[in-house]
């Protein structure tokens, strides 16, 4: 019964003997507190007064459950409905990065050249460069790197 005490002997610790939780009446049968064992010595058991009741510290309001459950279906709806939103508005987001793609690609944006009088040319363009590039000490005669990525040749003096 999970007791502190033993209510057959109250110098004992409750040890959950289960000898407590058997009726009266009937030792095969579990006490379910009727209480027909206290009638029958002539207790009136509804004058018995009652100090508290100990609640069940298990115990689960239905109500206060059910409003549970329906709060957290709302919020797994709400989330659904959050990440249906989102994945829409991704896959907008990529027509409209692909549309804008397209866009530079036709407008030749891509390329760079002779945007404020600047002339680029690609190392693969160039005959010779590539095998330039590769020896280290021939390109630092003829051009320094400006920053990662940025080679510029050195003018004639």
């Amino acid at each position: 019964m999970n007791r502190e005490t033993c209510i057959f002997n109250y110098t004992k610790k409750c040890t959950d003997c289960g000898e407590c939780e058997i009726c009266d009446l009937n030792t095969n049968k579990k006490c379910d507190n009727c209480g027909e064992c206290l009638q029958r010595e002539g207790i009136d058991t509804q004058a018995i007064k009652i100090d508290e009741i100990k609640e069940d510290k298990n115990f689960v309001d239905k109500e206060a459950l059910k409003k549970v459950l329906k709060e957290d279906e709302e919020e797994l709806e709400s989330s659904k409905k959050f990440e249906q939103d989102l994945e829409n508005e991704i896959l907008q987001d990529a027509e409209l990065l692909k549309d804008y793609d397209e866009n530079f690609k036709e407008q030749g944006l891509y390329a760079i050249e002779n945007v404020d009088g600047v002339q680029i040319e690609y190392i693969e363009d160039v005959d010779g460069l590539s095998e330039l590039m590769e020896d280290e000490s021939r390109l630092k005669k003829v051009a320094y790197e400006e920053f990662p990525g940025l080679i510029k040749i050195r003018e004639n003096k």
